[in-house]
């Protein structure tokens, strides 16, 4: 693991220890309702963005939004603390690849139940060069690539109910939705969670997605799905991403 994988790491759980004292901070000063409020607020941000905007259309591509609407969700997702876009969708390219199986960035069954929490991944869970090439080449991305931690600092600080709600959901669906058994190399221990729709809006059909990754709506009610088509029908004829 070299020096820059490390110093990542240390930043990314620094944001988020410091999110989680001043949230506290804002209990104290401010009580209960404030901070379930702004927990709300967080967690709405975290499904358009994880949930919604890095998975279904910058990895999967499910739907194709304005410019704008790329430019709002690239700055939402850098203040979860979630660190580089074009990071996270080439490892999540690779999680669709080793599902479960050693090198898998999002199976704690391999990396650990600590190491998933703190995202310490090694070498073996870092995703090809031409898939993060690839996502780099969108030039909303590569800013947000080059300025999310300025993001995630501020975020923190002022607004720590984002990147606190961001931090226990992302953790929640990478422990949840693997503790089915294993079907097969394909889907790994992926698993639908229907009862989690209420959290996740439709992320909660772990394993159906992974049996078919280009199906875009995931069940009857998927909420990300819906709001996807809404925000695509508003931006028109759309962005296109990658060329």
């Amino acid at each position: 693991m070299d020096r820059t994988l490390r110093r990542s790491q240390f930043n990314y759980n620094a944001v988020a220890f410091t999110a989680h004292v001043m949230l506290l901070i804002q209990y104290l000063l401010f009580g209960w309702t404030f901070v379930l409020i702004a927990l709300l607020i967080g967690f709405v941000i975290y499904n358009l963005t994880a949930g919604l905007y890095m998975h279904r259309v910058v990895v999967h591509q499910h739907f194709r939004f304005s410019l704008g609407w790329h430019r709002l969700f690239c700055r939402l997702f850098s203040m979860c603390n979630f660190g580089s876009l074009a990071m996270n969708c080439a490892i999540h390219l690779r999680h669709h690849r080793y599902p479960d199986q050693p090198g898998d960035p999002h199976s704690y069954y391999h990396l650990g139940l600590r190491c998933l929490l703190l995202k310490q991944w090694n070498r073996s869970s870092l995703p090809q060069s031409r898939h993060l090439r690839r996502f780099l080449s969108n030039p909303c991305i590569k800013h947000q690539h080059r300025n999310h931690m300025s993001y995630g600092i501020i975020t923190a600080l002022l607004f720590p109910s984002i990147t606190v709600s961001a931090y226990w959901l992302i953790n929640l669906l990478f422990v949840v939705v693997h503790w089915g058994p294993i079907y097969n190399s394909s889907e790994g221990r992926s698993t639908d969670c229907p009862i989690l729709f209420p959290l996740m809006w439709g992320d909660e059909m772990h394993y159906r997605h992974h049996k078919y990754p280009a199906q875009k709506r995931l069940r009857h009610s998927d909420l990300l799905y819906i709001i996807g088509c809404v925000i695509e029908w508003q931006s028109g004829t759309g962005w296109e991403q990658f060329r």
